[in-house]
């Protein structure tokens, strides 16, 4: 969880210790990356999980933080799963102010 970059702790992860072991590799405000390591099989892969700020200035940071993931990571397997709070378009929105 990631209450201590952000006090509501809007990220949390869970996982079956007899099956997985994971190691928490980088931990923000929007992002928790970790890697993965199945007890089963052996395999190692990773997973960045995001809640995007509602800002779109401050989500920005999480993005760059994503690509700079992205990077050093090579050709790792990698899932980036969450909630990006990013939309194409205001047609996509449910329920908020219509844009003067």
């Amino acid at each position: 969880m990631n209450h201590h970059h952000c006090g509501v702790g809007l990220i949390w992860v869970d996982w079956n210790l007899n099956e997985i072991n994971r190691i928490v590799g980088r931990l923000q405000e929007q992002l928790i990356h970790c890697q993965v390591n199945s007890q089963m099989d052996g395999i190692v892969s990773f997973l960045s999980i995001v809640y995007g700020d509602n800002d779109a200035i401050i989500r920005k940071r999480l993005w760059s933080s994503v690509v700079d993931l992205s990077c050093s990571l090579h050709h790792a397997p990698r899932a980036v799963p969450g909630d990006s709070n990013a939309t194409r378009s205001s047609s996509e929105l449910i329920n908020a102010l219509q844009a003067k």
